[in-house]
């Protein structure tokens, strides 16, 4: 709901200047990603990271570049790898507040939203922020 009005709106000035939304460079995306303290990932129908922020990467203590071909289930703790299968396989609506355990040390539980995204092949995309809990 919130992403679709900036979408919106990026796609109506993009076409009314006369140019296709896919003109805007793909490292663009990504740089425009990296700047969001929220998790952003995107998952394969076999739960392999396609793509991800620098926010996951720092999370993981690694480097963006060695993300692309992990298993998702690899990187929430094991007794949560159930329901992060759960979430990517057959994701075909939205879902919201999924909450798993990262493995990232002292603050792990995360809570994701996910769309599914109308590419060839089905993608998932996942938008992830830290669960605080109650003082």
């Amino acid at each position: 709901e919130r992403a679709a009005a900036p979408a919106a709106a990026l796609a109506a000035g993009a076409e009314a200047a006369g140019e296709p939304l896919s003109s805007v460079p793909h490292d663009l995306w990504a740089e425009v990603l990296d700047l969001l303290p929220e998790l952003v990932l995107v998952l394969d129908r076999a739960g392999r990271v396609v793509s991800a922020n620098v926010a996951l990467a720092k999370l993981l203590r690694t480097t963006r570049e060695r993300l692309p071909g992990l298993q998702f289930s690899d990187l929430v703790e094991p007794h949560d790898r159930a329901k992060a299968v759960a979430l990517y396989r057959g994701a075909t609506v939205p879902r919201r507040d999924w909450e798993l355990n990262l493995r990232a040390g002292a603050l792990g539980l995360y809570a994701f939203d996910s769309w599914p995204l109308e590419t060839e092949p089905p993608l998932l995309a996942l938008l992830g922020h830290p669960v605080r809990s109650a003082p």
